[in-house]
């Protein structure tokens, strides 16, 4: 009896659980292309994100220090966003409206990664838009 309420348990176990998310991460996209993005680390009780920022023709990339965040059965909160665990997309509740879509990704590594190439190709159209606006 007691293997089967333990298989019943693990059956029945949500999508998502805190323990789940402690070391994976979000790549979420945003505006009208879904060509910015942000990257959400999660830790055990609580997450960090990691966005462009543009400073002296350089870009750079800015860690938030880290919050804690909401999970619920059908949503993750990471105020004031509200992502859709079952479409992964990303409802802004003090705009009320969908502004974007995610993907998780298994570790850390990975989003840093992809940060880090999203970096260098912003700088370079960045760059290719100075030279041209500069002739």
């Amino acid at each position: 009896m007691k293997y089967l309420v333990f298989l019943i348990a693990i059956v029945i176990k949500p999508a998502f659980s805190i323990n789940d998310l402690e070391g994976k991460a979000l790549i979420c996209s945003y505006g009208k292309n879904l060509t910015n993005h942000e990257i959400y680390l999660f830790y055990k009780n609580s997450y960090a994100s990691k966005y462009l920022f543009l400073e002296n023709h350089n870009f750079k990339i800015r860690t938030n220090e880290k919050r804690k965040y909401y999970l619920s059965k059908n949503d993750l909160t990471l105020k004031p966003f509200k992502i859709n665990l079952e479409h992964l997309t990303v409802f802004d509740m003090e705009f009320n409206k969908t502004i974007g879509k995610c993907k998780i990704v298994d570790n850390h590594k990975i989003a840093d990664n992809f940060m880090i190439n999203h970096k260098i190709k912003s700088q370079n159209k960045y760059n290719n838009l100075i030279r041209k606006n500069s002739v």
